[in-house]
């Protein structure tokens, strides 16, 4: 719902009078757009004044013609204040009825126009809960009886893999024993009428990875969709890993016969699953002896004949090299690859993830070529919206919009680099992980759009790298981040299912 569309729904809906006498607080997109209702509803004569805060009124004074002032200046003579701030709408709430409240002043005509919900947008909200995403069918994709047969030419699209369904012991200590990615996710509540959440495991249901068998019907239905294999994140914090025993059992069992490499996740592990500075359980610092024994830690995974190689070279995707630094980034890949010759390999071939806004040519910090991981980069080419409807008056967080991104095909973007492989997303929500305080919400994104987006991406590969065209997606399982390729209450095999024809489809010319 576009922003000039909420502010006429909810305008509407005060029945504003020209007797009446209103000020705006906010002197931002929201503030110019209420002002514009004022105007094309012919009710200028009662806006008295723009609010800000006070040391915004000291350096401006006035904002669409109209003078800008403090709070105390103006609360006395009018009848009611808009808060028309788009990002912020709750903490200029919050603030100004603390200053009455502190104040015993009665004003109870405080409008929050971005956090106000009619009667109707209460109520379809709550059929929308009492429904719930079990019902809705009518979306769900049934298990397909057929099988992909891959040929040399196929697209190797690669899924990330997250091995934390788990018990560890820092997540019992932290979180309480048993913890599990599942913790969050089964708490998970919609933000607004038309969210999907809860996202709910169907087939593979609520696994353990410490059970063999999980993996067993994972590369099931991995072969049968036609994916080429899983990238496991790998974690290394000065000499201490985590989350290792699902990948360290995967190696172990021959039996599981699909082809694996591993990314790097090198960024914080934080209390507030950011990758931040703040609330740190595992800081990543690179120590010098850190160099040789992570290599030699991976190799013994490179070696495996499952191991994902590109011309004989295994892959290793590093996440985010700038927590490291140029210099040390080249140094440290330097010493990889060193020690993968001296145990028979010709080199590495190492890719740098786009996160957190990286675009460098990764040639020039030691690697190969450059990964997409959406939804990073992405982030600052799509939009922030307001849905229609109710939405949740606490929650903080962004809502985006795909739908554009998807139809304009914005995923051809530019790189600083002539090697680069695409990556592609399913879906992107981490209210599991965030709850109200700081999600980000992709909407717009299903298993149609995701086909369109993966096949457009296989087909411009096709003639750059032939036999290795390596597309990634994110993710096989990260549920808690609204990720995920494995089946769900609300698709089905949905996902799998348009991995499968874009596959097929991209044989066809």
């Amino acid at each position: 719902m576009e922003f000039e569309d909420v502010i006429t729904q909810r305008m509407n809906d005060y029945e504003i009078k020209n007797k009446e006498t209103w000020a705006i607080y906010g002197t931002g997109k929201g503030g110019k757009l209420v002002f514009d209702y004022f105007i094309k509803n012919q009710l200028t004569d009662s806006m008295i004044a723009f609010i800000d805060n006070d040391d915004t009124v000291e350096g401006n004074k006035t904002f669409c013609g109209k003078e800008i002032k403090k709070l105390t200046d103006v609360y006395s003579d009018c009848d009611g204040i808009i808060i028309a701030a788009i990002s912020s709408h709750w903490i200029i709430a919050d603030r100004i009825r603390a200053f009455f409240n502190d104040n015993n002043i009665e004003f109870n005509n405080i409008i929050d126009i971005f956090g106000y919900h009619s009667n109707n947008e209460v109520k379809e909200y709550l059929a929308y809960i009492e429904k719930s995403i079990l019902k809705q069918k009518n979306c769900f994709i049934p298990l397909t009886d057929d099988h992909v047969t891959r040929n040399q030419f196929d697209p190797k699209i690669i899924a990330w893999y997250l091995p934390q369904y788990h018990e560890i012991e820092s997540n019992n200590r932290i979180y309480g024993k048993g913890f599990t990615e599942w913790t969050n996710t089964t708490q998970t509540i919609p933000m607004f009428a038309g969210h999907w959440q809860p996202h709910i495991p169907y087939d593979v249901g609520y696994y353990q990875l410490t059970n063999t068998d999980v993996f067993r019907r994972q590369i099931e239905l991995a072969k049968k969709y036609g994916l080429y294999g899983f990238s496991f994140y790998y974690y290394w914090f000065s000499g201490e890993k985590i989350m290792e025993k699902p990948v360290d059992m995967y190696l172990e069992d021959k039996s599981l016969d699909f082809p694996f490499c591993l990314t790097w996740a090198t960024e914080n592990w934080t209390a507030l699953w950011d990758g931040g500075d703040k609330e740190i359980i595992f800081e990543q610092k690179l120590r010098d002896e850190d160099d040789q024994a992570v290599i030699n830690d991976l190799i013994r995974y490179m070696k495996d004949e499952r191991y994902i190689c590109r011309d004989g070279k295994p892959l290793l995707l590093v996440y985010n090299v700038a927590i490291f630094g140029k210099k040390r980034t080249e140094r440290l890949l330097d010493s990889f690859r060193k020690t993968a010759r001296e145990n028979g390999f010709s080199d590495l071939y190492i890719m740098l993830c786009n996160a957190h806004g990286f675009e460098e040519n990764p040639k020039e910090w030691g690697a190969d070529a450059l990964t997409e991981f959406p939804p990073h980069i992405i982030c600052n080419r799509v939009s922030n919206i307001i849905p229609m409807g109710y939405i949740n008056p606490y929650f903080r967080g962004k809502i985006k919009d795909m739908t554009g991104f998807i139809s304009n095909k914005e995923y051809f973007y530019k790189h600083k680099t002539e090697e680069y492989y695409r990556g592609v997303m399913t879906s992107w929500d981490n209210t599991a992980r965030k709850a109200t305080n700081g999600a980000t919400i992709y909407t717009g994104l299903n298993p149609q759009t995701f086909k369109i987006w993966l096949l457009d991406v296989i087909n411009e590969g096709k003639n750059k790298y032939g036999e290795n065209n390596f597309v990634f997606v994110n993710s096989w399982n990260e549920w808690a981040e609204g990720s995920h390729l494995e089946p769900d209450a609300k698709y089905g095999y949905g996902f799998l299912q348009s991995l499968k024809e874009a596959i097929e489809e991209s044989r066809i010319g």
